[in-house]
């Protein structure tokens, strides 16, 4: 019975380490196709901070909040917004009506670029990748583990 208890709560905290590995992969994936298209985006124009949303955050001493702007651009008479979520930042950094240069592929304008934010945008990406990936072998350690306890009875990597 004790082999059951212990399978239970290692694959309990391996679905939730598995949850939030995909979370970041796909974070990963996401920012990546978006930047391999970069080359395409020969189009430019305005945009500007049409709304900044807050995010709290907290952890075991703290607690606070950040923002992130949200960014809208007109080509050929269409609104278009970009959530810039990967840039978070202090509450201030960002106003309303704060003007950016998007860069986007002409024939598909919501495929878009920031200028301003693409260092940020590529720290992002290379930072969920490796923490993801990580997260994503611990998943799988678990898991070699939970097999270890369930069929041979004993905790091999713990």
């Amino acid at each position: 019975m004790d082999r059951l208890v212990m399978a239970l709560v290692m694959l309990v905290f391996a679905g939730l380490l598995g949850f939030v590995a995909a979370m970041l992969l796909l974070q990963f994936k996401k920012l990546n196709d978006l930047l391999k298209r970069e080359k395409e985006m020969t189009a430019n124009t305005m945009g500007h901070v049409v709304e900044l949303v807050t995010v709290r955050r907290r952890n075991s001493t703290f607690r606070w909040r950040t923002q992130y702007p949200v960014i809208t651009y007109r080509v050929n008479g269409e609104e278009y917004r970009f959530h810039v979520d990967f840039a978070e930042h202090w509450r201030g950094k960002y106003q309303v009506g704060d003007e950016y240069q998007v860069d986007y592929v002409p024939t598909e304008p919501q495929v878009c670029l920031v200028k301003d934010f693409y260092k940020k945008m590529k720290s992002s990406r290379t930072g969920s990748g490796i923490v993801g990936a990580i997260l994503a072998l611990m998943t799988i350690n678990m898991l070699w583990g939970i097999l270890n306890v369930l069929i041979f009875g004993t905790a091999a990597l713990l």
